[in-house]
């Protein structure tokens, strides 16, 4: 069927309609797997989400006798991670032994410890307090992004300064190192589970029509299994380790929905960046997403509901840090004028938990909105 995107300005209208197209799929085939994939933070959120919309959509449809029972149970609400553990524990080929983050921490600790003559700067720094996560932190990233010990050689012979050519020296030496040491202990990283899975799924996709082979057969299933991907482009863009999964999923998977929340369709790369900020990241992404499926169905979705024109204009001034004059009704704004930011900060806090106590809102309901 290809690659379907979802686009709007308002990442509620997206998720509601995504949600509802979700419960549709599930009302008219029951007994068909799906996945919903979303950032790993988001997923408590996005499954109370999911169960107020089957919830409203079984009562709309409680005089024909249709409904969604068993949804939940068929649709997955999953992470990228999560997703890769699924799938890959279902072959047989999630690693048993792996490097957590205690013991990864420990030993590029004991790495840097034992080269102390070889490391430029990275040795001198290690005993630091939190500096070995921070050091964590950047490998997870170059392994996301497909940052090689060889690409970081390469650079070195560029003209650049010379502290930072000698960090990422360090980080090349590190890695090899890192690597050795994994094969030395028979270890495997847990952060390599994508690589595994986008090379999976690209098993499962040479196969085609013929049969496959087990334990990929125990997979059999996604060739008809339909996939949302949602909440990204938000924050940022997919990574390349992503990016190698969602190329797989649209050549195997029936359906593969994505959600992007963005003010317009750039046309060209210069426009990624235009004003709003607020957008960046969505224009981005589906820049990106046309670059590599030119042949994807645009779906554009449109507000449930009117906004209203003075937050409307509040909400388009505050993204574009500009002062233009409102002269409509302005009954829905509320202006509070304190003595100094304590005050102003008692009065957020004590208003918050009003709406909370009294008027059923949820923590999550409610958006803080500083000033840089």
């Amino acid at each position: 069927m290809g690659l379907r995107i979802l686009y709007g300005d308002h990442s509620g209208d997206l998720l509601d309609s995504c949600l509802e197209e979700i419960c549709t799929e599930a009302v008219t085939w029951p007994q068909k797997r799906a996945f919903l994939i979303v950032p790993e933070q988001t997923k408590a959120d996005i499954e109370r989400r999911y169960l107020a919309v089957k919830l409203k959509m079984d009562l709309s449809h409680e005089s024909t006798g249709l409904h969604s029972s068993n949804a939940l149970m068929l649709v997955d609400v999953v992470s990228f991670h999560r997703f890769a553990h699924r799938i890959l524990s279902e072959v047989g080929l999630y690693p048993q032994n792996f490097l957590d983050e205690s013991s990864r921490a420990m030993l590029i600790h004991q790495i840097l410890n034992e080269g102390k003559d070889e490391f430029k700067v990275l040795s001198a720094l290690c005993d630091r307090m939190g500096f070995v996560p921070e050091i964590e932190n950047v490998l997870g990233d170059f392994s996301r992004y497909h940052v090689t010990p060889d690409k970081l050689h390469s650079i070195l012979d560029q003209q650049l300064a010379p502290a930072f050519s000698d960090k990422m020296e360090d980080f090349a030496l590190l890695m090899e190192r890192m690597s050795a040491r994994q094969d030395e202990l028979g270890l495997s990283d847990q952060g390599a589970e994508m690589k595994r899975l986008s090379e999976t799924l690209q098993k499962l996709v040479e196969f085609e029509e013929n049969p496959i082979p087990w334990p990929l057969s125990r997979l059999a299933y996604m060739r008809d299994t339909s996939v949302w991907i949602m909440g990204f482009g938000q924050m940022r863009d997919f990574t390349p380790q992503e990016w190698d999964v969602l190329e797989q999923l649209n050549r195997l998977c029936e359906k593969l929905i994505i959600t992007v929340c963005t003010d317009r369709i750039p046309s060209c790369r210069s426009e990624i960046s235009d004003n709003p900020g607020a957008f960046f990241f969505g224009r981005q992404t589906i820049f990106h997403l046309m670059e590599r499926f030119p042949q994807s169905k645009l779906s554009p979705v449109l507000q449930h509901f009117a906004k209203d024109p003075a937050l409307s204009h509040l909400s388009v001034a505050y993204a574009k840090k500009c002062r233009d004059k409102y002269d409509g009704d302005s009954s829905s704004v509320r202006r509070i004028y304190a003595k100094n930011s304590m005050d102003e900060l008692h009065f957020a806090a004590g208003e918050i938990k009003r709406l909370v106590l009294t008027e059923g809102y949820r923590y999550n309901d409610i958006s803080v909105v500083l000033c840089d």
